[in-house]
């Protein structure tokens, strides 16, 4: 008797069945949340150097003296647009005409209060840390999906699952409190590993259960909850503005889905 073969006694997508599905597929919430979340919290702000001396300087113009002690500091530039701004990555020497490299900036908070790129200062001479933190998670997505989709295969779907789970929820967490860009992009390779193990074996558990018939519009719904994730996501960095607390808030509730394996 082959595997498919068992569905022509217990149905295609039963009762239980659909538990099970609509319980696998729901956590793809949790992985739309965490692959997709950089997106925000990864934005480049506008900037620009900072005056030198002054630790009060503030990317918003203060007034007539700030402007004056700009002009003196930091040289011109023009944006994406050519637009003129003042220079994100250089500013005047000592004597006002040599021009040096930004060792300190400010950036503009009227979208995002604080990002990790502002955070972590990763512009100018920098700036390819951005897509290192982002290919630190899909490098550990990689290894993960080599590594634990074989081990879903020798100790089963939900022991990897559950597993999975809790080291995603550990690590997604542990990149909220990150003070550091070597740590923060880490905990993003470790959380890749954990991602990749989460959504394979949701994925594979929510398929094996499901008879022939129903299969393709299974894989079909399990995208439909990862895209509500990103549109909840949206909703969410709308409404907060901090990255720490944007990755707690799409971290935290995830504990709720352990509540499944009780």
């Amino acid at each position: 008797m082959k595997f498919n073969d068992l569905f022509q006694y217990i149905g295609d997508f039963g009762t239980y069945q659909k538990r099970i599905y609509f319980v696998a597929a729901s956590i793809a919430i949790a992985n739309a949340f965490q692959q997709m979340v950089v997106v925000f919290s990864l934005t480049e702000p506008k900037a620009r150097c900072a005056v030198p001396g002054v630790p009060n300087d503030t990317y918003a113009s203060q007034g007539e003296f700030q402007d004056a002690l700009l002009n003196v500091s930091i040289p011109w530039d023009t944006d994406s647009d050519g637009l003129p701004v003042r220079s994100k990555c250089q500013r005047y020497g000592v004597n006002s005409t040599d021009v040096v490299q930004c060792d300190v900036w400010v950036y503009d908070k009227t979208v995002f209060e604080e990002t990790a790129t502002s955070e972590f200062d990763m512009i100018c001479n920098d700036k390819t840390r951005q897509s290192h933190a982002k290919m630190m998670m899909f490098g550990g997505m990689m290894i993960g999906a080599i590594a634990l989709g074989a081990v879903s295969d020798l100790f089963g779907r939900k022991k990897t699952l559950f597993g999975a789970l809790i080291f995603h929820i550990s690590f997604a967490i542990g990149s909220s409190f990150a003070r550091s860009f070597e740590v923060f992009a880490a905990l993003r390779f470790l959380l890749g590993i954990a991602h990749s193990g989460v959504y394979l074996s949701t994925f594979v558990i929510g398929m094996e259960l499901v008879g022939p018939s129903r299969r393709a519009l299974a894989g079909i719904g399990i995208k439909f909850y990862y895209i509500s994730g990103m549109i909840i996501l949206g909703g969410l960095a709308y409404a907060i503005r901090n990255w720490h607390y944007l990755h707690l808030a799409v971290s935290v509730p995830n504990i709720l889905f352990l509540s499944f394996f009780c």
